[in-house]
């Protein structure tokens, strides 16, 4: 990637207030713990918790967490869809938009 991508690849979460700068990459399944940041030429492995300012590794995330971390991620996706496509006219209504959120 070029010095303004970011790579976040499959099943990875970013979590509220964490950054990742340009350069950093992040493997997939991996967690950047809230409020972290990941500095350019990190390299978060695949399936590892990261925490902290600067962003260091911590630990390889169980499987547990892991598929937590999926049913989080697709929900999101989910979400986002609903919320895209309420301002189409075939948009879903917002009792739809309401159920998809108390579902997470």
């Amino acid at each position: 990637p070029d010095a303004h991508e970011r790579a976040v690849p499959h099943l990875a979460a970013v979590d509220i207030g964490a950054i990742v700068l340009d350069g950093a990459r992040i493997g997939d399944e991996a967690l950047v713990g809230a409020g972290a940041v990941v500095t350019p030429g990190t390299v978060v492995e695949a399936r590892t918790l990261v925490l902290g300012a600067p962003a260091k590794a911590v630990r390889t995330l169980r499987p547990d967490e892991l598929a937590i971390q999926r049913e989080r991620t697709l929900d999101y996706v989910e979400t986002a869809r609903l919320h895209a496509a309420s301002d189409r006219e075939d948009a879903p209504d917002g009792e739809m938009l309401a159920r998809a959120a108390r579902s997470r």
